[in-house]
């Protein structure tokens, strides 16, 4: 509980990216930070923005981006040190503020730094009842040519990833062809594709992934509608008496063969999958059930490596057969899913669960 000599309403800081600040600076907000902004007012907390640069380690105070209520604009005022923070983007793990508030008696909401995909994959893969959920995934090194094109070829479609990467951001997907001849696919502000042979895609592969550690893994064969991919997102997360939560069922299609969901369709999975797919109720209601077993058990395994986590959002792809996969866990949702399906209400409401199980460790 926080004590007497601390303010009766509690200090929630959100850690962010600078080009947020200044966004904010600018009168710019997004969703995102408006909507935790009345989260925080719900909470009946002081709530500000921060990033990196604005935390005075001798003083021990931040600069912080609030809103002003009164005159309904975004301001800069000194605030104390969070009671509770909540990273809302940006990578901070090898930054000082990441060790900085390790001495604090601050509550860390979620990591400073997004999951490793190849530890985060290891973590579940030791689970017997996850392992069969997750796709053929190895680490590999591009300097190991033999050991990476016997995986390509084995497989015949697979994803090649960044470790350490978000929003679909050092992702290349390869096909291999007839005679030789691999196809390749790629998304930096558009999309890159070619047919090339085994010489020139290893090139290509160093170009695009430089020295980043990078995992190689199967395709899944994921449900097709309409000539559409379609993915599972459910975002958790926990609520004021710690449990963990689910806030929504979403799905999201994307053309075939596009990997980034960031302008794809996005629908509440129980309306399109009744109205679309024509699942009966019955159906219907039997992959909520394996989805929500699915996504606590993943995100329970997560924390027990981890940590207690605040926020989860869960990627699953169902396949022609009906059976699920692990995508990937992410960290730091940015709720663009959640938002774009059920609104800004859920999302706010998701806000408010996860500020109030960090006042509750209080």
């Amino acid at each position: 509980m926080l004590s007497e000599s601390d303010s009766s309403r509690p200090i929630i800081g959100i850690l962010c990216r600078r080009s947020v600040i200044n966004k904010l600076k600018r009168q710019k907000a997004s969703f995102r930070p408006k909507l935790i902004h009345k989260a925080g007012l719900e909470v009946r907390s002081k709530l500000y923005f921060f990033g990196a640069k604005d935390v005075n380690r001798k003083d021990k105070r931040i600069l912080g981006t609030y809103f002003h209520e009164k005159e309904k604009k975004w301001k800069q005022k000194y605030f104390s040190l969070p009671h509770v923070l909540l990273r809302m983007g940006g990578q901070f793990y090898q930054t000082t503020v990441s060790a900085f508030f390790k001495k604090q008696n601050t509550k860390v909401l979620n990591k400073f730094k997004s999951f490793d995909k190849w530890e985060h994959f290891n973590v579940l893969q030791s689970n017997p009842q996850l392992s069969a959920h997750l796709p053929d995934t190895k680490h590999i090194s591009l300097n190991k040519k033999k050991e990476l094109f016997t995986f390509i070829d084995r497989h015949g479609s697979v994803y090649v990833k960044a470790a350490f990467g978000f929003q679909s951001k050092n992702i290349m997907k390869i096909t291999k062809r007839k005679n030789g001849k691999y196809s390749y696919k790629y998304h930096i502000s558009t999309f890159k594709k070619g047919i090339v042979s085994k010489t020139q895609l290893l090139k290509k592969m160093k170009r695009f992934f430089k020295n980043k550690t990078i995992i190689i893994q199967k395709t899944i064969p994921l449900l097709e509608y309409n000539k559409y991919d379609i993915d599972l997102r459910t975002e958790l997360n926990r609520n004021e008496a710690g449990d963990i939560k689910v806030a929504g069922y979403c799905i999201r299609k994307s053309k075939k063969g596009n990997f980034t969901t960031r302008k794809s369709g996005k629908h509440k999975l129980k309306k399109y999958f009744r109205r679309t797919l024509k699942y009966s109720k019955k159906e219907i209601n039997s992959l909520l059930r394996q989805i929500k077993q699915l996504t606590l058990k993943t995100y329970r395994e997560i924390e027990s490596k981890y940590g207690p986590i605040g926020e989860m959002g869960i990627d699953l792809g169902l396949d022609k057969n009906g059976k699920l996969w692990i995508i990937e866990c992410n960290l730091c949702s940015g709720k663009r899913t959640l938002y774009k399906t059920y609104g800004a209400e859920r999302v706010k409401q998701s806000y408010v669960d996860i500020f109030k199980y960090g006042i509750s460790l209080l």
